[in-house]
């Protein structure tokens, strides 16, 4: 049976019954083809689909979007933890190859976030998730292979399956090697899920920091497009319009 990388029970607050949400590690099927299990019991319609990707990172990455786009659907009647039905901790993930476009939408979704912060009564704080440096990589459930190419060199970014530090304290663990000094962290979260996306995001902002120069591994592949996904931390109520506005964004890049 293929292993759970990340898992999350919400409580359905018009039936008082639990949601639960399951990612399983990607599974290759051949060279170019991984199927990543994507699983969803407590809904009126259970769901059970495997995402195609074209590596263990995409297939993780689209699994963990759709299992997002589901759960956000729902979003309104679900609760997480001590939380208010309609704020269940989803963040918004896309498939975004065009980096301009990832940085347009995170600027159009930061300003919708202060709109909403300043209508809030008191005042509101931001905690920045927990990471701690220099961690061993194992148990790795998704690779991504990029070229540098200023120096034709491989840059290879791994993540491993979140590991149970304690009752609300979960680790994923992250490293990029290939751009000088090697990057490796722990990204702390509340559970797997939120350890998982957490991670993903961290480790997506560390390559796109360098996607100027990054490449596809195969010969004459253009730098510039890592084929990263866009992620981000979006408050329930602006997440339609965020979508909304990166779709049409995307559509625009992809119009001749």
């Amino acid at each position: 049976m293929t292993t759970i990388v990340a898992e999350r029970t919400y409580r359905n607050v018009a039936t008082n019954s639990d949601v639960v949400a399951r990612l399983f590690a990607p599974e290759c099927v051949d060279e170019s083809e991984w199927h990543c299990r994507v699983e969803i019991h407590g809904l009126e319609r259970p769901v059970d689909s495997r995402i195609i990707g074209i590596d263990s990172f995409q297939a993780l990455c689209l699994g963990l979007q759709f299992l997002c786009k589901l759960l956000a659907g729902e979003e309104a009647g679900l609760a997480f933890l001590d939380g208010q039905p309609g704020d269940s901790d989803i963040p918004l993930i896309a498939s975004c190859s065009f980096p301009q476009t990832r940085i347009e939408a995170l600027r159009f979704i930061k300003q919708k976030d202060s709109e909403l912060l300043d209508a809030l009564p008191g005042p509101v704080s931001s905690v920045q998730p927990e990471d701690v440096s220099e961690t061993k990589m194992t148990n790795v459930v998704a690779e991504r292979v990029l070229r540098d190419t200023t120096t034709d060199a491989p840059v290879v970014a791994r993540m491993s399956a979140p590991r149970c530090a304690g009752p609300i304290s979960w680790y994923c663990d992250i490293e990029v090697r290939g751009l000088g000094s090697p990057f490796e962290q722990a990204i702390n979260g509340t559970d797997s899920f939120k350890a998982l996306y957490l991670g993903l995001f961290k480790i997506c902002k560390h390559l796109e920091e360098h996607e100027h120069h990054l490449a596809a591994p195969a010969d004459g592949a253009p730098a510039g497009d890592a084929n990263l996904p866009f992620i981000s931390f979006c408050p329930p109520a602006a997440k339609p319009e965020a979508h909304r506005y990166l779709m049409d964004k995307l559509m625009a890049e992809y119009r001749p």
